[in-house]
């Protein structure tokens, strides 16, 4: 298990938005945000590791969406330990205050596995609670947990 974000940038979460106003967590997400969260996901399925390890020159907005990489690199760690057989697998696409992404990543032999265990748990209408719930960690927060399943690992 590891946590991180895969957007993180607090002085645009606390920044005015253009619209005015004080960042609200509705807002809708930020076309940087949008591209940078497609670009990593798209690089995740194609298992592009290059494109992966070269983040920070390759895809759009990067450094607008992680000033600094200590946020993300969890994300590495975890799909390291995944494999380069496995894609990594977005279980959980969202974004809150129109910036901050709240995505999660399955990865290794289970990861199509455990995908489908949410699925079924918690449908496409996702409650936090019941996310918590199905993924066995009540109380702890659920926005940017990304999951390392090996084949020897834990099963869902």
């Amino acid at each position: 298990l590891a946590t991180g974000s895969i957007t993180h940038n607090l002085r645009l979460l606390m920044s005015q938005r253009p619209w005015g106003g004080a960042p609200s967590e509705d807002d809708p997400e930020m076309p940087e945000s949008a591209a940078f969260r497609t670009w990593f996901a798209d690089r995740s399925e194609a298992r592009d590791w290059d494109a992966l390890a070269h983040y920070r020159v390759q895809a759009p907005n990067a450094v607008m969406m992680h000033p600094t990489d200590e946020h993300l690199l969890p994300w590495f760690v975890a799909a390291g330990l995944g494999g380069q057989e496995e894609a990594p697998r977005r279980i959980f696409d969202a974004v809150t205050f129109g910036c901050l992404g709240m995505d999660a990543y399955a990865f290794g032999a289970q990861a199509p596995a455990l995908a489908k265990a949410l699925e079924k748990d918690i449908g496409d209408a996702v409650d936090f609670g019941a996310l918590q719930a199905s993924v066995g960690q009540e109380g702890a927060p659920v926005g940017g947990i990304l999951w390392s399943v090996q084949q020897h690992g834990a099963q869902p």
